[in-house]
């Protein structure tokens, strides 16, 4: 019998990769921020939003489950009120993956700040608020009436916080946009000259300390000091831990600020001597004041003033639609919980007050070549599951952690077969409260 060995070898190898074209089936999804949900979701008739998107595959999952499923996000920017939430039904199988996948990572954004509408922004009329203004800011200052706009995260800070201020953030062509601040810059501070009283020695007690300023700054901070609250952020004890605190007090004579509430263990220098409760300090330690109307005297700062519920803005360019952005979101983007097999790839995303992206539980959700930006708090979190993968991601002005692990199990030693693998990750942990470490986890 004469053997061909070139058809044998044709037909070996149609047997072998016959498996792989059948796993190849998918079923196929399109969106375009110009689409419609009332369209199919075909390349020609795209759907508009994430979450009819999410409706499609699940139909197409329960439809057929030995079917992948890929969604193809158009050229665009998805704006995102509140989180996309994917879980087990959702979800993919290891032969039959469910992915969501950018066409071009750099021209698709998935973004939490909405547009401000340029027309919303008036120029400052009150004689109040005008009186109190830097002369370089006086005719250049925007309010935004946070009430009529629906803004939620504008309310009157806490008299005590670990965390800088919980508000909503201002994004102006993409870049975040810096809160008031004296002294002025991101690494600002000024020092106090000599503690007078630490106050009590366990944190936001009533007792809270005074201690003598430097510069005369201060004085011009009475006004919100009666109408608002006046807070200031320092290093008060030690140069790892700051807090903010209220300030009930300025005395311009006396050159002194008391403390509406205490900070923990007491103000001034941990060094220092401690005679009758009070350590005279180090006139080392470091201090700011931060979202003060006065304080709004450079192209780009802000501020919220809780009475009037207005937002004050000093324009660093132009507003022109869609340059400026306020990010009010506060859960994640893009939540999982008990998912598995799906996998985000080429999509940027931020300008968000939350989470980027929070995986919880599940199996394999894959998180590759995206891009992350504009993340007030943690790029991307993972809590429990197994398997779970994020790679080639850039993560970047990131407030806490890029990326933020905890998994696997301790009595049993099971590993979270976790991987974070070739990222790159830069200006992260911009702010650092103690609450990114309550217990052992591993942190890239």
């Amino acid at each position: 019998m004469k053997f061909n060995f070139f058809r044998s070898s044709i037909a070996a190898a149609c047997c072998l990769f016959l498996p792989m074209i059948l796993r190849a089936e998918e079923t196929t999804f399109w969106l375009s921020p110009s689409g419609s949900d009332r369209n199919p979701g075909t390349q020609a008739a795209p759907v508009a939003s994430l979450a009819r998107a999410a409706e499609l595959v699940r139909q197409a999952r329960a439809a057929q489950p030995a079917e992948g499923v890929t969604v193809w996000l158009g050229k665009g920017t998805y704006v995102l009120s509140e989180p996309l939430k994917l879980g087990a039904a959702d979800s993919g199988s290891a032969s039959a993956p469910v992915v969501w996948r950018g066409v071009e990572r750099a021209q698709v954004s998935i973004l939490g700040a909405r547009p401000v509408d340029p027309a919303k922004l008036l120029p400052v009329q009150d004689p109040v608020i005008l009186a109190r203004l830097a002369p370089e800011a006086r005719d250049q200052l925007l309010e935004y009436d946070l009430a009529a706009n629906a803004v939620r995260h504008a309310a009157t800070l806490p008299d005590y916080q670990r965390d800088p201020a919980d508000l909503c953030a201002l994004f102006f062509d993409g870049k975040r946009l810096p809160l008031s601040r004296w002294p002025n810059g991101q690494y600002g501070y000024t020092t106090m000259k000599r503690v007078l009283k630490s106050g009590s020695m366990s944190a936001n007690k009533r007792d809270g300390g005074v201690f003598e300023y430097r510069e005369d700054r201060p004085v011009r901070w009475q006004a919100s000091l009666a109408e608002g609250g006046v807070w200031i952020r320092g290093f008060w004890r030690v140069p790892w831990i700051a807090e903010t605190l209220r300030v009930k007090a300025i005395d311009s004579k006396q050159h002194t600020i008391e403390l509406a509430v205490s900070t923990g263990n007491g103000i001034g220098s941990k060094y220092s001597s401690l005679v009758n409760g009070t350590r005279s300090g180090d006139g080392k330690e470091n201090w700011y004041a931060l979202n003060l109307v006065e304080e709004i005297d450079q192209p780009g700062e802000w501020a919220v003033d809780f009475k009037r519920r207005k937002l004050y803005l000093f324009p660093p360019a132009p507003i022109t639609p869609g340059r400026l952005a306020i990010a009010d979101n506060a859960q994640p983007l893009i939540a999982f919980s008990g998912a598995s097999f799906i996998t985000l790839r080429d999509l940027s995303l931020g300008q968000q007050i939350g989470e980027g992206i929070t995986i919880t539980d599940g199996q394999a959700v894959q998180v590759l070549g995206c891009a992350l930006t504009g993340v007030v708090r943690r790029g991307v979190v993972i809590r429990g599951g197994s398997a779970h993968r994020v790679q080639s991601c850039d993560i970047s002005e990131v407030g806490l952690t890029g990326i933020d692990l905890l998994g696997g199990d301790r009595p049993t030693l099971t590993p979270s077969g976790f991987e974070v693998v070739n990222n790159h990750l830069w200006r992260i942990a911009l702010k650092i409260p103690s609450e990114i470490f309550p217990g052992p986890r591993n942190i890239a």
